[in-house]
């Protein structure tokens, strides 16, 4: 009974066999000459094409009803697609494999020992090697069955036998190759001729009459393929899909693979043709495959071994240039057989870990950069990349270092500010350490010059050096006024000295300047003609000039007029015209400049003035100058006063009582002018008084004489032997003594106890309150007013004093009570003045008494001159020559 063919997606079976031209054994499959890759199209339904990544070294190939099989060149076995029978799991530890082959679902592989392994299905027996088999030198493995091919060129089949196709025939011998289809078996003999057994329901085992010349076999499912000497190809059996029609015209074959229903033949150039079956594309050949050196065919699954390719670069790493802490990326691109292995190198040595397509730097810096290349490795050789140099620049810096200011010789120390666009320290340096000096970044001002004071970082890894430099220039220190000349205040005459006191660096030179009353601008007028000034007169010379002024032409519609001015005896005396300008429609003003006050010959540090006068009032300043500049002082006052003086002298006068007294000065001097009245009294009287004592107590006080000439309270004394303590005070008015007032009684005092009270000023000159005029006036002055009156004249340059003006006030006096006739006949009168003032002794000298004993005869009056006294500030006369007289009229004039 014929098995039921296995339906392609299941169980479709193939042929593997394949033959290469003019070997004198043919492998099943053939054993390359070199390691390649594998390559497989078609049907992919359990994944038969998908050759395993990394697979490399393949020394040959077969391929079963679903599944593919590789042997490495290091005699181990790879197999990949369907598995439910085992048939891709390779036996553990199996090594020393010479060659392979693959069933419809089993695998079996021949060791360099001549022994065979199998694996996969064994139902009917195809996995059960005979015993007792060696010396084996080739294999082929059908639907269901195995055949071996042994040293002595004899075959031995097992497995499924329905068909006759493990049943070798009699007899057969130098058998060179063999081949498994479906359900029949082919040999090669030595001869070139071909033999055949097995199932031969369409054919398949019945070779060509006459065929010979044949080199390679190969058994498809249900039919059988020739390759013959000539590279062409002879096919028999089925021919359902075109699989025994061989190509027109194909030659220069090599190789032959027959599959299930399809044939693959490999040509001398390495090209693969195929044809037959194609539902699933397994006679499709790749485009562009070449450099092939075996092929398989499966069950609807073709196999191809290409040549390994060794990698090759189709990119090569660029060459780069970049800034420190950038990234770096460097890629290769390559061809050849995975799979591929990287090794990226610096300076022809390797990098550790990097193995990548890309080589990433990250953040480089300046020790990183150099040669950089990749070695590419495969199993089939290695290639190393051209040189891409990698240069790394350090990144630029900049200062931010303005400009220095100019400093002084002297100057405090000061601090640079620079700022670092890095933030790496700055170190400076000075270029002259005799103009300036660095620490830090503190500089000292040394001496006078230009030094170039350079902020520098000398770079890093990662940064570049960095220099800025900027120019300090320090100066000689000008002049400084420590003590400007002071104000002046002098009269006229006096001499006026000002100074100055200037430090900095010698020599200094001064020169003295006035702005005084004395000095007044020039003023000139314009004549015009045609628009043009075509001369200035001076209208005044001004005065105070030393130096030609500056002129200038203002209005008049016009410009560029211009002139000059000479100058002769502090004065501008003409005015020449330089340009006439033009464009002026009226005269123009002309401006003079005022005179500067320049003092000629005034150079040193003291300017002396003498015997000034009002015209040198004024401002004084002075301008110090060194080799650095020059400074000008505050200006100075000088004030010029004229002392005051009494032009017109104060007046005495007598003057009845009840007149009123004037008295007026003339004066002169700067103003303003002060005045003050002294009155000197013409005689001063004391008071006296005597004490009230009780029980030694002093108790009170009585006034016997107020005295005069009293302008304040004077003091009071209490003078006794054995008291003590008592205490008064005087109380004053109208210039007399009105009270003494016991302020403390004290204790243990006699009954004579004295009260001293001092006396008056007397002659000493008393200012006049609120008398501060030039003229003073008295109202209706009495007795007590007169004496000496004269005024102190005062202004800013001193005080002239004028003569006293003697007051005399003629006060008439009155009885003190009527004439008295004493014992011895004698008449005593007493009286005192009008005004009630206490009489003195000096008194007397101003009275006259008069005595007469007819009113009506003016000649019999006769003047009194002994008798006379002054008794408790009182006159008392006793008339001596009263006694012999019956009466007598008397009279008492002031003189």
């Amino acid at each position: 009974m014929v098995p039921a063919m296995r339906t392609l997606g299941a169980y479709l079976f193939h042929g593997a066999a394949l033959s290469i031209l003019g070997l004198s054994l043919l492998l099943s499959p053939a054993l390359a000459a070199t390691p390649g890759t594998a390559v497989a199209w078609g049907h992919n339904g359990a994944g038969q094409t998908n050759v395993p990544a990394g697979l490399n070294g393949v020394r040959a190939i077969a391929a079963g009803g679903s599944h593919t099989v590789a042997l490495k060149s290091d005699g181990t076995v790879v197999a990949w697609g369907r598995n439910e029978y085992g048939q891709a799991n390779v036996p553990v530890g199996l090594s020393g494999v010479s060659a392979i082959g693959a069933g419809d679902l089993h695998t079996i592989a021949l060791r360099s020992n001549g022994t065979v392994v199998a694996w996969g299905d064994n139902a009917n027996g195809q996995g059960t090697i005979p015993g007792g088999l060696s010396g084996v030198t080739a294999i082929a493995a059908g639907g269901r069955h195995t055949v071996a091919l042994g040293g002595d060129g004899t075959v031995v089949a097992w497995g499924l036998n329905g068909f006759g196709q493990t049943t070798t025939p009699v007899g057969l011998s130098a058998v060179t190759a063999i081949g498994a289809g479906a359900y029949h078996t082919v040999a090669l003999k030595g001869d070139g001729s071909v033999v055949a057994w097995g199932w031969n329901n369409i054919g398949q085992t019945s070779v060509p009459a006459g065929l010979s010349g044949v080199v390679a076999i190969a058994a498809g499912g249900y039919h059988t393929v020739a390759l013959k000497g000539d590279g062409t190809v002879v096919a028999w059996g089925s021919n359902t899909n075109g699989q025994t029609t061989v190509p027109a015209g194909l030659s220069g074959v090599t190789a032959i693979a027959a599959g299930g229903y399809h044939n693959v033949a490999l040509k001398s150039d390495g090209t693969v043709v195929a044809w037959g079956w194609n539902t699933y594309g397994q006679t499709n050949v790749p485009a562009g495959l070449s450099g092939v050196s075996a092929i398989a065919a499966g069950g609807a699954h073709t196999v191809a071994l290409r040549n390994g390719l060794a990698p090759a670069i189709s990119a090569q790493p660029a060459a780069l240039a970049l800034n420190v802490t950038s990234n770096a990326t460097f890629t290769v691109s390559a061809n050849g057989d995975g799979p591929l292995a990287y090794q990226w190198r610096k300076d022809g040595v390797g990098l550790a870990g990097q193995t990548a397509t890309t080589l990433s730097l990250m953040n480089v810096l300046t020790n990183q950069a150099g040669a950089y290349s990749v070695v590419i490795t495969n199993f089939y050789g290695s290639v190393t990349s051209s040189v891409a140099v990698m240069t790394v620049n350090r990144l630029s810096q900049s200062l931010a270092f303005g400009p220095l200011p100019g400093k002084r010789e002297g100057d405090p120390p000061f601090v640079l500010m620079v700022t670092n666009s890095t933030g790496l320290p700055v170190v400076f340096t000075s270029s002259d350490a005799a103009v300036a000096s660095v620490i830090g970044n503190t500089v000292t001002v040394v001496g006078v010059g230009a030094a170039t004071i350079t902020a520098t970082n000398d770079g890093s890894s990662t940064y570049l050096p960095v220099s800025v430099g900027r120019v300090l220039t320090v100066s000689g220190v000008p002049p400084l006024v420590s003590v400007p000349p002071a104000s002046r205040v002098i009269n006229v005459t006096s001499n006026a000295t000002f100074t100055v006191t200037a430090t900095s660096a010698a020599p200094l030179s001064y020169q003295w300047f006035a702005l005084t009353p004395s000095l007044s601008g020039a003023t000139g007028t314009a004549l015009i003609a045609g628009g043009f000034v075509f001369d200035a007169q001076v209208v005044s010379g001004g005065t105070g000039y030393v130096q030609a002024p500056s002129v200038r032409f203002v209005g008049g519609g016009g410009s560029g007029a211009t002139a000059t001015a000479t100058v002769s005896n502090g004065a501008v005396i003409a005015l020449t015209i330089g340009s006439p300008g033009s464009g002026y429609t009226s005269p123009p003003t002309v401006q003079i400049d005022p005179p500067s006050g320049f003092l000629p010959g005034q150079t040193n540090a003291a300017l002396t003035l003498t015997n000034v006068s009002l015209n040198d009032a004024g401002t004084y300043f002075v301008v110090v100058t060194n080799a650095y500049g020059s400074v000008t002082s505050s200006p100075a006052t000088l004030t010029v006063n004229v002392p005051a003086s009494i032009t017109h002298q104060p007046q005495g006068a007598v003057l009845p009582f009840g007149s009123n007294a004037s008295f007026t000065v003339g004066a002169a001097g700067t103003v303003p002018l002060s005045y003050q009245w002294f009155w000197q009294p013409a005689f001063a009287r004391a008071a006296f008084a005597v004490p009230d004592v009780r029980n030694g107590f002093v108790v009170g006080a009585a006034v016997l004489s107020g005295g005069g000439y009293y302008f304040t309270p004077p003091a009071v004394q209490i003078l006794a032997g054995s008291g003590s303590g008592a205490t008064a005070t005087a109380t004053v008015s109208n210039g007399r003594v009105t009270a003494v007032n016991i302020a403390s009684p004290g204790s243990g005092y006699p009954s004579n106890a004295v009260i001293q009270i001092d006396p008056p000023a007397g002659g000493v000159p008393q200012p006049l309150s609120g008398q501060n005029a030039g003229s003073l006036s008295l109202t209706a002055p009495g007795a007590l007013a007169s004496g000496s009156y004269f005024v102190v004249v005062t202004n800013a340059g001193g005080s002239a004093t004028s003569s006293p003006a003697l007051l005399r006030v003629l006060v008439p006096q009155r009885f003190a009570q009527p004439p008295e006739r004493l014992g011895d006949g004698t008449f005593r009168l007493r009286f005192v003045a009008h005004d009630g003032s206490y009489l003195l002794t000096n008194d007397l000298a101003t009275l006259e008494v008069w005595g007469s004993t007819n009113l009506a005869n003016s000649s019999a009056w006769l003047r009194l001159t002994n008798g006379i006294t002054v008794q408790g500030g009182q006159v008392q006369v006793d008339d001596a020559d009263s006694p012999a007289l019956p009466r007598r009229f008397y009279r008492v004039l002031t003189r």
